[in-house]
């Protein structure tokens, strides 16, 4: 399969966010936290089989956040552009569960739990 195109949004810095999107269903902001300018591409490569089986039951929005920058900030500035209330969030790094409360009030009222996928067929 070949990647999601690259979509872009705007944070209140100015700064320019890239992400994609893949599958539907309810949304999982996937979270890449690194200096790495290629990130998608080099993490599609990597977690492609992954993310193509989550996104049969969810829409995975996969996304490229700088750790200098507030990723907290940017997952806001990509989830208002595509009207996500509500989305879980998941980072390579941790997961997505015990992190949640430790974000601030403006992210962590946003958050849901991911959706249950059940394993691939071995």
């Amino acid at each position: 399969m070949d990647m999601p195109p690259i979509q872009f949004a705007r944070a209140e810095d100015g700064e320019t966010l890239r992400f994609f999107t893949l599958g539907s269903g309810p949304p999982i902001v996937y979270l890449g936290v690194t200096v790495r300018p290629r990130y998608l591409e080099d993490m599609w490569g990597t977690n492609e089989a992954a993310l193509v089986a989550l996104s049969v039951h969810a829409t995975v929005i996969s996304v490229h956040i700088d750790p200098t920058r507030s990723a907290d900030a940017d997952v806001i500035a990509v989830a208002d552009p595509l009207n996500l209330d509500r989305f879980a969030l998941m980072t390579p790094q941790q997961g997505g569960g015990e992190c949640d409360r430790h974000r601030p009030p403006s992210v962590r009222a946003r958050l849901r739990a991911p959706p249950v996928v059940p394993a691939p067929p071995e």
